[in-house]
């Protein structure tokens, strides 16, 4: 019966090339930091971001969508000065080597307090191991956070970055020349601008990140609260890059929507093509939450048909030798280009242009050495906890969920849905004692909506087919201790009482009608609960083994995962 399977879901696959593939992608992707920053080089794409309380964690994609984690960028030692709050790094490649431009918390020694300063640390290789080479480095006697570089075209170099309130009444943008070496200031460094716009708020100008566009200067920042739901992205512009800045008139350009919270603390990029301009940041994982995740949306310039970019000037005058001052009042001959984002999107989207397609799900009996990375994404993947061996695929479980605010779960294997119908099926050894400890068979747009069928134990051993959207969660179950034993045959069961058991889980879908089932043998099925109607958009699929609250490490051992797709129904 296996081998009949496996050649029909191959014929199938064969018949169906052109319906195997991904062209679109969803918000938000699978990624759980704040204050992302990507760097392309060759082609690959490395995001870093706010991730981790001794450091930054790096990933790599091929395609903005689909990353892959690849573990420290940088991670502190007791002999360096930060010690905690690692935020919004930033990397640049400078000869043959990769300057990290970050900040942090650390000690300051006139006050004998703790304060926020940007730190610059130095790598071979975009993946790290970073190294500070200057921290505390630029501005020692003020707070600063959100560093971020600007190469000029005749390759001078610029810092910007945020006066941060925490010791100073507002957040304001702040910039200077860079030194040849990168690592001090060329010059007074100058305010850019600070809050002056009704939707800023009166404290925040935060999160700077400066593009060129024609001959003009794109000085786009974040405002408003972090961790409220109204954060937001807007620009200014000047033809000088010391200023005067005006502001867009109609900003915010990314802002809250019905389904999105708090867009901001962004970079931009282009597609693998380079044809196209991304903006990548963050989004709340729910309302006025600090927990964020990263998205990304197309970023594209229209003509301007007035001076819209200057209706909202803020100016402020550098005391730069090098620069006249009655230069620098920025009298536009002709009107900027508009800047808009297309987003915050949560629909299914275009891949970006020249992004090869990733493959639709496949079935896998783990027969090989490795998981086969072409086919299999993992949400916050801990490598440590899983290998391949024998034919299975066997992960350790450790502490992490997904229900409700939670969004720690370590180690779900997902892939692409197929459009259209499907069934999905795992066959799994599991002996669950705690509460919470299960493993599961999902349908996952994200954290926050996902349908799974898991064997757990919550007081008792039970099947629970659970579904989550926009984080309101409901469940059915079915406990064991209910089932005629005698009926189902299972191997495990002795005397009415389990021993190390083997089961099999099942999801059908049919247009937005889900069902599961479990078996002990694979032959008869039985169904728990009535199913759910659901419309998730970007669907993947995949397996998971978790132990919430008892945090025990035990093994999930996964026969295989097993896609049959519309096409055989």
């Amino acid at each position: 019966m296996k081998n009949i399977i496996l050649i029909l879901l191959f014929l199938t696959a064969a018949c169906s090339a052109e319906k195997n593939f991904v062209s679109e992608y969803s918000n938000p992707i699978d990624v759980l930091v704040a204050d992302p920053y990507v760097y392309h080089e060759n082609d690959t794409y490395y995001l870093y971001g706010t991730s981790a309380p001794d450091g930054f964690r790096v990933y790599t994609s091929k395609d903005l969508v689909n990353w892959r984690y690849q573990g420290y960028a940088l991670k502190t030692s007791k002999a360096t000065w930060p010690v905690s709050a690692f935020w919004a790094p930033e990397v640049y490649k400078k000869g043959f080597e990769y300057f990290m431009f970050y900040c942090a918390r650390g000690l300051n020694k006139k006050s004998s307090g703790y304060t926020m300063r940007i730190c610059v640390a130095k790598s071979k290789s975009p993946l790290g191991p970073f190294k500070d080479i200057k921290s505390p480095a630029f501005i020692l006697d003020k707070a600063v956070i959100d560093p971020t570089v600007f190469v000029d075209d005749d390759d001078t170099a610029y810092l910007f970055y945020t006066l941060d309130c925490s010791e100073n009444k507002i957040s304001e943008i702040w910039m200077g020349k860079l030194t040849d070496d990168w690592l001090g200031f060329d010059g007074k460094p100058v305010k850019c601008f600070g809050p002056s716009q009704i939707w800023e708020g009166e404290t925040w100008n935060e999160a700077p990140f400066v593009i060129k566009h024609d001959k003009y200067y794109y000085a786009m920042y974040s405002a408003n609260y972090f961790a409220s739901p109204n954060y937001s992205i807007g620009y200014a512009v000047s033809t000088n890059i010391f200023g005067p800045w005006e502001k867009y008139k109609n900003n915010p350009i990314l802002k809250l929507t019905d389904k999105v919270w708090g867009p901001g603390h962004h970079c931009v990029t282009k597609s693998p093509n380079g044809k196209e301009f991304f903006v990548v940041y963050h989004t709340q994982q729910r309302p006025g939450s600090g927990a964020r995740q990263v998205a990304i949306d197309r970023l594209v310039f229209e003509k301007g048909t007035n001076r819209e970019a200057g209706a909202s000037r803020d100016v402020a005058r550098p005391s730069s030798s090098a620069i006249q001052a009655d230069s620098l009042v920025s009298e536009f001959n002709d009107y900027p280009d508009i800047m808009k984002v297309v987003g915050p999107t949560v629909a299914p989207q275009k891949y970006p242009s020249g992004a090869k397609s990733f493959p639709q799900a496949a079935s896998d009996e783990f027969n090989s050495s490795e998981l086969d990375r072409s086919q299999w994404l993992i949400f916050n993947e801990n490598p440590r906890m899983f290998k391949i061996k024998n034919g299975e695929l066997i992960v350790t479980t450790t502490d992490g969920d997904i229900h409700r605010e939670r969004s720690d779960i370590r180690n779900l294997f997902l892939q692409y849905a197929p459009k259209g119908d499907f069934e999905i099926e795992t066959k799994v050894n599991f002996n669950p004692e705690k509460n919470y400890e299960q493993v599961m068979l999902v349908v996952w747009q994200d954290h926050n909506n996902y349908l799974r069928l898991s064997y757990v134990f919550a007081d008792e051993l039970k099947f629970e087919a659970a579904c989550e959207i926009n984080g309101e969660f409901k469940s059915e179950n079915v406990p064991l201790s209910k089932l005629s034993l005698n009926k189902m045959k299972h191997p495990g069961f002795i005397s009415g009482e389990v021993k190390g058991d083997l089961v099999l889980l099942k999801i059908k879908k049919k247009k937005n009608h889900y069902d599961f089932f479990y078996s002990f043998n694979g032959e008869k099925w039985r169904k728990v609960g009535k199913g759910y109607n659901v419309d998730f958009n970007d669907l993947k699929v995949g397996i998971n083994a978790t132990a919430p609250v008892s945090r025990r490490n035990i093994h999930a051992e996964f026969d295989y995962f097993r896609m049959l797709s519309a096409y055989l129904f």
